[in-house]
């Protein structure tokens, strides 16, 4: 016997009318706070796609929980109405509606406070502050983070506290205020370390590896990331070890040591075949390909040049035939610039370190990539049976952009070498000037002495 879901729904709502108020408190919804940072720092990647872990009885039918709302609200059952309410605003926030799902949940925020259960306010007040941060209002979903951890602090509520503190890094990661961001990281890694939250540890060393690398403190990246895959190794966690093996090719291309980056990305993506890791890989083909050419050993730069057109063309190929979702064109378009973020080297004065001959080779070495990415730019637009908008394209024009800056920055920094150089044959000529001058005048003052000496003497 079957029945439709009109009928069960009737059944249901005829149900939850007569449910005694006891039983009611039992559908109270749950969510996994923990889900909901992963959520969020998953903004930052593609590696991981997981979804709000919720539950409750009834938590997704909508009649029964309006019937609820208001059934509650005339008897002024708080608990009631903060229970559908937090339903409701997820249902709305299911289809896109985040006005509605914030009014929903700012109607859960005042039941809750009408009960004075901080705990239950602070869970509805990191809701409110996910939204925010899935609408891009990185501010307001701070201020609500913020809030809520001054209240578990207030209250001494410490079970809370760092996954608080995790969503507080976040949004501070996205307003690119990484210090604060990894003060805060490194808040909730202390707290998930001292509670025996591994998984959390290996996540958050991620994030704390990721803001070490944008900084150059490489050394300090690779602690943490070699602690992260030693738990991912342990769980089977294919996309955590996927995003170590990235990050230590991220590691090592910015070492110059590309062939090891090569090694890693290629173990990346054994893990998870991500596109980005391919482009990573690409990139590295053609920074070794320059290399070999410029170094004259031709032979290995034209097995690598083989490599990077059969790879350059699969990505090209991928780009223009996939079709992402406005939250997948969202996560794509983060991770590439927290990848950019992370393979930008420091100021002119890492530069200023290396000699002269060091300097003009890097320079060599980033024009000639212009020069190779600009020619395939200019094959792909003379290809009319491309899309209109090409993807790899643009790609390829920001990185002809980026590769640009950095030859800029080498530039300046071998103007400031000449410079040095020139100060210097400046100083040494002027001593040498001096010295000839004091031997000069030393020459005459004695000539003078001898002179005088002998009419003395006659």
């Amino acid at each position: 016997m079957t029945f439709n879901k009109p009928i069960i729904l009737l059944i249901l709502l005829v149900f939850s009318r007569f449910l005694p108020s006891r039983a009611q408190e039992q559908v109270t919804p749950s969510i996994d706070l923990f889900s909901l940072y992963e959520s969020a720092s998953d903004q930052e990647g593609m590696f991981y796609l997981p979804e709000i872990k919720r539950s409750g009885l009834l938590a997704n039918a909508r009649i029964i929980n309006e019937k609820r709302l208001q059934s509650s609200t005339k008897s002024k059952n708080y608990n009631g109405i903060a229970v559908a309410a937090t339903n409701l605003a997820w249902m709305e926030l299911d289809n896109g509606n985040s006005e509605k799902a914030l009014s929903f949940f700012n109607m859960a925020l005042d039941a809750r406070s009408q009960l004075k259960d901080i705990l239950a306010i602070v869970t509805v007040r990191l809701q409110i502050g996910y939204v925010h941060y899935r609408d891009l209002n990185y501010d307001e979903a701070l201020l609500q983070f913020d809030q809520s951890s001054k209240q578990l602090e207030q209250s001494g509520l410490t079970k809370s506290l760092p996954v608080t503190y995790a969503l507080i890094a976040q949004a501070h990661l996205a307003l690119k205020n990484f210090d604060f961001a990894q003060s805060f990281y490194l808040k909730a890694y202390n707290g998930f370390s001292a509670s025996g939250d591994a998984k959390a540890v290996a996540r958050i060393g991620v994030q704390l590896a990721e803001i070490a690398i944008r900084k150059n403190d490489l050394l300090q990246a690779m602690r943490y990331l070699t602690n992260a895959l030693s738990y991912f190794q342990k769980t089977s966690d294919k996309n955590g070890a996927a995003l170590v093996h990235r990050n230590f090719g991220i590691i090592n291309f910015k070492k110059g040591e590309y062939e090891k980056a090569i090694a890693d990305y290629q173990k990346s993506l054994t893990f998870s075949n991500q596109l980005s890791v391919a482009k990573l890989l690409k990139d590295t083909y053609l920074k070794l390909f320059t290399i070999w050419s410029l170094n004259g050993e031709h032979d290995k730069s034209n097995e690598i040049n083989i490599k990077y057109v059969s790879l350059r063309d699969s990505v090209d190929t991928v780009e223009r035939s996939r079709v992402l979702n406005s939250q997948m064109t969202r996560r794509d378009l983060v991770e590439r610039e927290a990848i950019q973020e992370m393979l930008r080297k420091g100021q002119e004065i890492s530069y200023l370190q290396l000699s002269t001959q060091e300097i003009e080779k890097n320079r060599n070495l980033t024009a000639a990539e212009i020069e190779r990415l600009e020619k395939e730019k200019i094959i792909e637009d003379l290809n009319i049976a491309k899309r209109i908008s090409d993807q790899a394209n643009i790609e390829r024009e920001e990185r002809i952009q980026q590769l640009t800056a950095e030859k800029s920055l080498q530039d300046l920094a071998l103007s400031k070498k000449e410079l040095e150089v020139s100060r210097g044959q400046t100083f040494r000529n002027t001593l040498l000037i001096a010295f000839l001058f004091i031997v000069v005048i030393g020459g005459l003052l004695f000539a003078r002495y001898r002179t005088q000496k002998s009419l003395i003497c006659n």
